[in-house]
């Protein structure tokens, strides 16, 4: 796991991995939800461009 390499630790009350679970659990399902903890820049680039529907955010989402 990425965060398990990382010298800094940029969290103060959670863990990373609790942190994961409540932004999975209570984060609206917007755009594309992508882990790419294990995958390159090419690799990232082309799951993104493979799923550009599920990537595309409405543009009225945020106007209140």
């Amino acid at each position: 796991m990425r965060e398990a390499r990382r010298h800094e630790r940029g969290y103060n009350q959670f863990l990373a991995k609790q942190l994961d679970e409540i932004l999975r659990k209570e984060t609206p399902r917007v755009g594309l939800w992508l882990d790419s903890s294990e995958l390159n820049v090419d690799e990232t680039v082309e799951q993104i461009t493979a799923d550009l529907d599920k990537a595309e955010v409405p543009g009225n989402l945020w106007k209140e």
